[in-house]
């Protein structure tokens, strides 16, 4: 039995949601179904009980869903212990980001380590701000671009590379465009929004902001990529709330940012072990990251 396989399962069992599972993980519909079939015929039980519209885990998957968890914990724990029995010898860091790098100066901190120390190796792996965090604690990657909006947060070393806010992003012609005033939160109660996929932090950060003006927001369309965010408000399909500096390359005649107040700002961190600075490469990729904040 594949381990990816049992990841990939027990994310489709916490979302109950083929599509939105295969979205997030970046994999086809087709090959997701086809990798629970096969998780289902090597147990010789359905995990699921699917209908045309839904799908739900059912008894065996929920007893099933236990083991899949504890199995793929044993196998992160192993690959922890075997990584940190390397790492002193290692010459290679692992560095998770968010998928906006040119955006927030991290991909002149890839190039700048690069050129400066050619003999070290970077493995960099793209995902959410969430999952990013998540992969630090498993001791999973070195260092973890993330976005963040809790500036008390001490559980890794931090550096601030950059500023941002929330932003609303409509249609030109919208109500709420004209003049392009500022507009607070509670006026987007009732409107269809467009948000950045389910347990990303922006959509987390969305959530929380709407709820704190007193309201739960009409949610139309979610996903996990800003282009096609982009194109469904260019349609008049809705108004996104998105992060400004991410939104500026897709900007066109037919849609516009308007600026929210008072203003929800988020830091572009990099997160990091404290404990692992001891290591040279380590050492070489935070000074590169200060060269660039101080840059910037």
């Amino acid at each position: 039995m594949e381990l990816d396989y049992l990841r990939e399962f027990i994310t489709a069992a916490e979302i109950c949601n083929f599509f939105e599972t295969s979205e997030q993980l970046f994999i086809s519909q087709s090959t997701l179904s086809r990798h629970i079939r096969s998780i289902e015929e090597n147990l010789g039980v359905a995990l699921f009980d699917r209908t045309p519209r839904s799908m739900n885990l059912n008894h065996y998957g929920k007893i099933f869903l236990n083991y899949a968890k504890e199995i793929v914990r044993l196998e992160d724990e192993c690959h922890r212990v075997l990584e940190a029995e390397q790492k002193e010898a290692d010459d290679t860091i692992h560095v998770s980001t968010i998928n906006s790098s040119s955006e927030y100066l991290i991909s002149e901190v890839f190039l700048r380590f690069k050129n400066r120390y050619p003999e070290y190796q970077m493995n960099i792996y793209e995902a959410d701000s969430t999952f990013n965090m998540e992969k630090l604690r498993k001791g999973e990657c070195d260092f973890a671009f993330v976005i963040e909006a809790d500036r008390e947060n001490t559980e890794f070393g931090r550096i601030v590379l950059t500023s941002d806010e929330l932003v609303a992003v409509l249609p030109a012609d919208h109500r709420l465009a004209v003049g392009r005033e500022p507009i607070r939160m509670g006026q987007l109660s009732g409107e269809p929004l467009l948000l950045f996929g389910k347990n990303s932090f922006l959509y987390n950060l969305c959530i929380e902001e709407c709820e704190k003006a007193g309201f739960f927001p009409r949610i139309v369309f979610t996903s996990y990529r800003s282009e096609t965010i982009m194109n469904m408000v260019k349609k008049t399909m809705g108004i996104a709330l998105m992060l400004e500096k991410e939104v500026q390359g897709y900007l066109t005649d037919d849609i516009v940012i308007v600026k929210i107040v008072p203003e929800i700002k988020v830091d572009m961190n990099l997160r990091y072990r404290e404990e692992l600075m001891n290591r040279h490469i380590n050492r070489c990729f935070i000074e590169c990251v200060k060269n660039i904040e101080q840059k910037g």
